[in-house]
């Protein structure tokens, strides 16, 4: 096990090593088309912020 963690120590800890590529993008309105188009499969997950409080005032009124 201790060889393992010096193998990786070793290998980030080098001038040439960089971070693989994100696997999550932030999709916007000015990247939309470019992003979904550059693979064959992309997931999108749609995400609206004010959604959580609207389904949740929702519950509370329909459980009343």
């Amino acid at each position: 096990m201790c060889a393992g963690i010096v193998e990786y120590m070793k290998e980030r800890s080098s001038a040439d090593w960089a971070p693989p590529p994100q696997a999550v993008l932030l999709l916007t309105k000015d990247n939309f088309t470019e992003m979904t188009t550059y693979e064959d499969l992309i997931v999108v997950m749609f995400y609206a912020p004010w959604l959580a409080g609207f389904l949740l005032c929702r519950l509370l009124t329909d459980s009343a």
